[in-house]
C-alpha cells in the first residue's frame, strides 16, 4: 500500500522531468577529461554553472559537473529518502508489533499515534517533492523540525498532557487585562 504511494510520487516526478530531460539530453555535449585543460575549460565551467557538464574520463568512466548546492540537494534527498523507505518498511509491520527501532533514525516518531504517523509519512514525502522542485532542502528541514520539536514535547508527561488534553471549556476562562493597563504596571511606572 505505502510502496504505491512510493511509486506513484516517483512517477509523477519522473514523468514531469523526462520531457525536460529529453531537450537537455539531445543538447548535452560529453566533454574528454583532456578538455579541461583546453580552450574548452571555460565553456566546460559555464556550463557546469548553468546545469551540468558531462565528462568522459580517459579510462571511459563518466563524470559530472555540477554546482555544489545541487550536489548537497541531492544528496539530502537520497540520505532522506532512503530514511522515507525505513518509514514506509515500518509501517508494513502491524502497529502492534512496531518498536520505535523500526523508525531507524526516526524512532521519535513513536511519540505520536498512528494517525499522525500516517499524516507525518504524507507531509514527508511531500517536502522531498517540494525540496525537487524548489532546489531547495528548507521544506524537508521545517519539516522534520517542527515534527522533532513535537516529539520531544510528547515525550514530557506533563508535555503529552497539555498537547493531548481536550482543553476547557470556552467559559472556564476569564479575560484578563492587557499587561500594560494592570495596576501592577501603574505602580511601577509611578503612576
Amino acid at each position: 500500500m505505502h510502496l504505491n504511494c512510493l511509486r506513484s510520487a516517483w512517477n509523477s516526478w519522473s514523468s514531469e522531468n523526462e520531457q525536460r530531460n529529453r531537450k537537455e539530453d539531445m543538447e548535452a555535449v560529453i566533454y574528454t577529461a583532456s578538455d579541461l585543460q583546453s580552450s574548452k575549460r571555460r565553456i566546460i565551467l559555464d556550463q557546469a554553472r548553468s546545469g551540468c557538464a558531462e565528462i568522459r574520463d580517459k579510462d571511459g568512466t563518466g563524470l559530472v559537473l555540477v554546482r555544489k548546492s545541487n550536489f548537497v540537494l541531492l544528496r539530502s534527498v537520497r540520505e532522506w529518502f532512503s530514511k522515507f523507505v525505513t518509514v514506509l518498511a515500518a509501517f508494513e509491520r502491524p502497529t502492534s508489533e512496531r518498536r520505535p527501532t523500526d523508525f531507524g533514525e526516526l524512532s521519535w516518531l513513536s511519540e505520536f499515534d498512528e494517525e499522525d504517523r500516517q499524516v507525518f509519512r504524507k507531509e514527508l514525502l511531500e517536502a522531498l517533492n517540494r525540496s525537487l522542485s524548489l532546489d531547495s532542502f528548507e521544506p524537508v528541514e521545517n519539516l522534520i523540525r517542527d515534527w522533532r520539536t513535537t516529539a520531544s514535547a510528547l515525550s514530557n508527561p506533563e508535555g503529552r498532557r497539555v498537547l493531548t488534553s481536550p482543553g476547557d471549556q470556552l467559559s472556564a476562562f476569564t479575560e484578563v487585562e492587557r499587561p500594560e493597563d494592570s495596576p501592577a504596571q501603574a505602580l511601577a511606572e509611578g503612576r
